[in-house]
């Protein structure tokens, strides 16, 4: 693969089927998204990444969303097993470098509609969408790319995994955002290559982007003040696992 063929952050449509065979759509409204997670610190991880820097990088990325975490689990990432997760996982497809998978239930509600027919009255029930509940929450890592686990920026032959924490987080922060166009400085930027970056809005990095404020600092490693990250709009989550 040519090192800097983008790759995909989202798995664009791959929605499973809703109740009465509507699938979701832009106009879904989602509510009640976990605010925590549990890290899972034993399966599918790259040699690249140890586990101490996955769990110290995670409780960074998870702060600056304003997200709490809730110990370690050995629930995995993608299964839905009622335990919100964030993890790496050997099941994402090739071209995905990670996912918010979550499981959405449709909520409705019965108005009485009536309307008079031949002098009478005649009354029916019209079932009327309202929102999608979250159910159940995770935030799964493709273990089969070359991560960098930081702090320092990636090579030409890596991808960033602070910047993937960073996005996918920000969906787990509200599922009803955007994505960001690429050279918006976006965290939540479509797309990402081997070797580019977000650390922040005025450290980030994307080829061919005029306004790309590329490496201003010699070394992430240096201490840095904490960020809170912005919310950034959005209109389709990552990825629509199922739904109950």
């Amino acid at each position: 693969m040519p090192r800097r063929v983008l790759i995909a952050f989202l798995l664009a449509l791959a929605l499973l089927s809703f109740p009465a065979g509507a699938g979701a759509t832009s106009r879904d409204h989602f509510v009640g998204a976990p605010r925590s997670a549990a890290i899972n610190l034993d399966g599918g991880f790259p040699l690249e990444v140890t586990p101490d820097r996955f769990a110290a990088l995670t409780g960074d990325v998870a702060g600056g969303w304003q997200l709490s975490l809730d110990g370690v689990t050995l629930a995995e990432p993608g299964a839905l097993d009622g335990v919100n997760t964030i993890g790496f996982s050997n099941a994402l497809p090739d071209d995905v470098l990670g996912a918010y998978i979550f499981w959405p239930r449709r909520v409705y509600s019965n108005k009485k509609r009536c309307r008079r027919v031949h002098g009478k009255r005649r009354c029916h029930r019209v079932k009327k969408y309202r929102y999608s509940e979250v159910t159940e929450a995770d935030v799964a890592f493709n273990a089969g790319f070359r991560w960098n686990e930081g702090p320092r920026y990636p090579g030409d032959d890596e991808i960033d995994l602070e910047t993937v924490e960073i996005h996918e987080l920000g969906h787990f922060n509200d599922p009803n955002r955007p994505h960001g166009a690429r050279c918006s400085g976006s965290p939540l930027t479509e797309s990402l290559a081997y070797g580019e970056w977000w650390r922040d809005s005025d450290n980030w990095f994307e080829y061919g982007c005029s306004n790309s404020p590329g490496k201003l600092l010699a070394s992430p490693a240096t201490s840095r003040v904490a960020v809170r990250y912005a919310r950034v709009a959005h209109w389709l989550p990552d990825r629509v696992s199922g739904a109950r």
